[in-house]
Formats: C-alpha cells, sequence, structure tokens
C-alpha cells in the first residue's frame, strides 16, 4: 500500500533539517548532542491531527530516521520542542496511521456566499443558471450501476454534504461517518428519525439549506471533543462528493427530507430517483413544488431542494471533489487544512 509521501533530509543532520524546515533551532541537551547530529532522516510535513504532548498546538512536524522503525521525532512548530514516539501516548497510533496512508489527492477549495443562500439556489435552479466550482477529476473505479447511469444522464456531477468546518480536521482522517458511528457532540442533531443511523446523508447538486439554515440558526449546543481554535461557531462548509458512490448496495432515496413521515418517503433504486425528479413534490406542510411551472428548470437537480440521498458506512476522503465555503476567511483556513493533509 502507498503511504504518505516524504522528503530524504538528503546529508542533513537533523538540528540542520529542523532549522532548514521551520527556521529555529532547538535547545539540545548534552545528551541529546549525538542525536542532534544524526543523519538519515526524512521529513513528513506537518501532522495537523496530532496536538502537541507540550502546548496542545496542532502544529506538528515529523520526522523519521529509516534506520530504526520506531523512531519518530516531532518537533512544534508552536512551542518549539522536540518529543518522541513515546511521548505521543494514546496517538501513537495515529501517527502511524497518518504516515502509512495513501496519499489523499489534494480537494479544490473555493467560496461562494451564493452557494449558501437559499432564495438565491432555488432561484437559479428554476431558471436554470448552475452555481460552478473547480472540482477535481473522479478516481472512483468506473461502476456499471442503473442508479449512477440515471444520475449522470441527467447531468449531475456532484453530491453535497454540509458540516461545521472544525469537524474537517477528522473527517479528512477518518473520513465521512454515519450518525451511528460519531460520538454524540459531533452529530448536527440528536435523533434519526428516519432510522437510518447507518448513513450518511448527502444530497444532490445543491446542500439542503432549509435544513443548514435552521442549524445555523440554533448554533452548536455541543461540540464534544472539538475545539474551535480559530474557528466559529458560524463556519460551515459544503463537501463536494463523486456521484458514483450511490452505486453501493442499500443507497436510498428520498424526494423531501428523508426523516419526514418517519422515512416514510425514502425509496430504493431508481423508483427513488424517479420520485425525486417527478414532475410534482408535495413536502409536507409546504405548497407543492412543481418544476414543470418553470422551462428552464435545471434538469440535474431534483424538483424539491431538501430530497436527500443516503449512502450506507463511511464516505473516504478520495470521494472528496471538492469543498465549499461561505466567507474568504474560511477558504484561507480550509485551503490550509486541505494543503495540510492532502499530497
Amino acid at each position: 500500500m502507498a503511504s504518505r509521501k516524504s522528503e530524504s533530509e538528503g546529508l542533513r543532520t537533523l538540528s540542520q533539517a529542523i532549522e532548514y524546515r521551520l527556521g529555529f533551532s532547538l535547545n539540545w541537551t548534552a545528551e541529546q548532542f549525538e542525536e542532534s547530529q544524526s543523519t538519515g532522516w526524512s521529513y513528513f510535513g506537518p501532522c495537523v491531527i496530532i496536538g502537541c504532548p507540550g502546548c496542545e498546538k496542532h502544529e506538528l512536524h515529523v520526522w523519521k530516521n529509516q534506520a530504526s522503525e520506531w523512531r519518530w521525532r516531532l518537533i512544534c512548530a508552536g512551542c518549539e520542542r522536540r518529543f518522541r514516539y513515546g511521548h505521543l501516548k494514546t496517538d501513537g497510533n495515529r501517527l502511524l496511521g497518518w504516515a502509512s496512508r495513501e496519499p489523499i489527492p489534494r480537494v479544490p477549495v473555493s467560496c461562494s456566499s451564493d452557494f449558501f443562500d437559499q432564495d438565491l439556489v432555488v432561484e437559479n435552479i428554476q431558471q436554470g443558471s448552475p452555481i460552478l466550482f473547480e472540482s477535481r477529476e473522479s478516481i472512483s473505479e468506473p461502476v456499471n450501476d442503473p442508479v449512477v447511469d440515471m444520475l449522470v444522464g441527467k447531468g449531475v456531477k456532484r453530491l453535497c454534504h454540509f458540516t461545521p468546518a472544525w469537524r474537517l480536521n477528522s473527517i479528512f482522517e477518518d473520513g465521512l461517518l454515519p450518525h451511528r458511528d460519531l460520538k454524540p457532540g459531533d452529530r448536527n442533531d440528536k435523533y434519526k428519525t428516519e432510522g437510518r443511523i447507518g448513513h450518511v446523508r448527502l444530497t444532490i447538486e445543491y446542500p439542503n439549506l432549509y435544513l443548514l439554515d435552521r442549524f445555523k440558526g440554533k448554533g452548536v449546543r455541543v461540540l464534544g471533543d472539538w475545539e474551535l481554535d480559530d474557528w466559529e461557531l458560524g463556519d460551515w462548509v459544503v463537501i463536494l462528493l463523486d456521484p458514483v458512490i450511490v452505486a453501493r448496495p442499500r443507497t436510498q432515496f428520498s424526494d423531501v427530507n428523508a426523516a419526514t413521515e418517519s422515512g416514510g418517503r425514502i425509496r430504493f433504486g431508481e423508483e427513488g430517483v424517479h420520485a425525486m425528479y417527478h414532475s410534482t413534490v408535495q413536502p409536507p406542510n409546504n405548497k407543492e413544488v412543481t418544476r414543470d411551472d418553470f422551462p428552464d428548470f435545471l434538469r440535474n437537480c431534483p424538483t424539491y431542494l431538501q430530497a436527500e440521498v443516503l449512502v450506507e458506512g463511511k464516505i473516504d476522503v478520495k470521494h472528496f471533489l471538492g469543498i465549499v465555503t461561505e466567507d474568504e476567511r474560511v477558504r484561507r483556513r480550509v485551503e490550509q487544512l486541505v494543503e495540510n493533509h492532502c499530497g
């Protein structure tokens, strides 16, 4: 299996490599002098998924000496201290998983306030004016699946999943997890009234802005184990995903929010896709939505913005096509996070 790309330090000593990469010198003790002058190191880059054992900042940079499988050195750019693998305690396995994981292709990050504006998105869909973004090419294996063929035939190029921005670190490490695999404090809502706790809820082409606006209006009640750092509670992002993932067994579709009627509107396969694109959809406690009233209605979009796709199991980062933020401040932070995780 491929592993994370590293760069040999060549003839540089560890002390020289740290100064070259990070721009400062460590205060080595006499006992550490031999280590500081050792060569044969490779630089693995910043490991943002692990906090520093000293200052708890996520600014650890990782070196490994190929002469010994366990000879890791981690240098914190925040507190300028040196740590060994043993200092990580329970995070040791996370470091090994991070270093051995196959590199993640770079995910483009875009910014568009329009993409988060419910009224504007609905108007654009009705008027046939798509909101487009840079996205990377699919790296998924081709599939022979009638549902994928239906969606691709309608021009569907992306699925959407919204999430608070501060969860991206974990998502890049673990993938998008279904409700049952999330810690209680990491869930957007406490209950899944449709009962599909083993599925990830997605939408087609545009996020479910009715639901996102409700979550943003409530704020986030529980942060779980997450730290906001420089994020703000109102920072949300939309992950764009490859439609090929609907080929998974037990993928389900709903022409409205999946929780409606306790999941009573959920269908499988081609029947479910047909329902999402029916000429008329009757949402609960709302007026009927008819796509035929708008001659230019985008053909790749379901009739109702809250229509959902439920994909069973974890969704790996390799299926991410892009990330969209609402403002430039968040985009810059997400760009840095992507740079740290990808490559």
